[in-house]
């Protein structure tokens, strides 16, 4: 897309006319899509999946455009790809950060230490996570087991904004870390 297109886009985008945003977004998915694929097949990302981030993708700089937080000298092209890239890195956080809780959950909430075959004590995630306050236990299920963004969790908890939930989540991992810690536990004392 060249200087002159982006203005154009950005005026039919912000115009009110649903058929002119429509067709705006649709030419910018004609477009981008196609050779953000290219880009990033070589990921091993597939075709479906590679859909889902640009449509979000897409979905955040409709916002932006209205919400006039998009900077109109941007190139589009150039802010779908990078915008594309950080939806994509932030899920491969959170599923690395889910899959490593997820190595240790458990399926009861209420089981006390258990001792396994090779004689050592072993707590359950779950158990662990018992000992914490009813709020930070929330927070951390809502985020690692039932996959909640920190926009779900902010509403859900009336906290001020998004970076205050990024906080008190931090709060509550360091004191499931603490108590961890207090009982002299390591990756291996916790069982699945």
């Amino acid at each position: 897309m060249n200087h002159f297109s982006n203005k154009k886009l950005l005026s039919q985008i912000k115009s009110g006319d649903r058929r002119a945003e429509n067709e705006a977004l649709q030419l910018i998915y004609q477009q981008e899509f196609p050779r953000l694929y290219e880009y990033y097949r070589k990921s091993g990302l597939t075709y479906e999946y590679l859909q889902d981030i640009f449509q979000d993708a897409l979905s955040t700089l409709y916002q932006q455009i209205i919400n006039g937080t998009f900077r109109e000298e941007t190139s589009i092209s150039n802010y779908m790809k990078v915008l594309s890239r950080n939806i994509w890195c932030n899920h491969q956080r959170k599923v690395k950060k889910a899959n490593y809780i997820r190595l240790q959950a458990i399926e009861t909430i209420e089981q006390p230490p258990i001792i396994s075959e090779s004689k050592t004590l072993k707590y359950p995630l779950n158990y662990l996570i018992e000992h914490l306050t009813p709020d930070c236990q929330k927070i951390l299920i809502s985020f690692y087991f039932e996959n909640h963004n920190m926009s779900d969790i902010t509403k859900a908890f009336g906290l001020k904004n998004e970076q205050s939930a990024r906080n008190k989540k931090c709060k509550c991992l360091k004191k499931l870390s603490s108590i961890c810690n207090s009982l002299k536990l390591h990756q291996e004392d916790i069982s699945i």
